[in-house]
């Protein structure tokens, strides 16, 4: 068990001094490139442009802020949009038994009506003789 925390240990050990190298190799690479008039890598010409602001580029922000919102506001709209429509087609298809049935119950009921209107008149009345 000792020997395992110590292997565990050495690898932190380890870890530590290959992460202290990168540092050191990014510093100087980050100092080398300051030197010879290479600009840093982080910080952009646009980057340098934007943070000063100007108005151009906070224009530009802020079409951009109101484009992306608007994007999300007609994505919602749509999905509301959709949604909506395949509730009113669940109950369309819901509808469409349900006016067949009654189309053919009141069928029965005409061919009823007129069966017993035709029935009317094909008794002979006693007091019309």
């Amino acid at each position: 068990m000792a020997a395992a925390y110590s292997s565990g240990r050495k690898d932190v050990s380890e870890s530590r001094r290959a992460l202290d190298q990168l540092d050191l190799a990014l510093r100087n690479l980050r100092q080398a490139t300051l030197r010879f008039g290479v600009p840093d890598l982080r910080h952009g010409p646009r980057a340098r442009a934007s943070a000063r602001g100007g108005f151009v580029y906070n224009g530009l922000s802020v079409i951009i802020l109101f484009y992306t919102l608007y994007t999300v506001y007609m994505a919602r709209q749509m999905y509301f949009t959709a949604r909506n429509m395949l509730a009113l087609r669940n109950d369309k298809s819901g509808l469409i038994p349900a006016l067949e049935g009654a189309m053919a119950e009141s069928d029965r009921a005409r061919y009823r009506a007129e069966a017993a209107s035709r029935s009317k008149f094909a008794i002979p009345r006693q007091h019309e003789s």
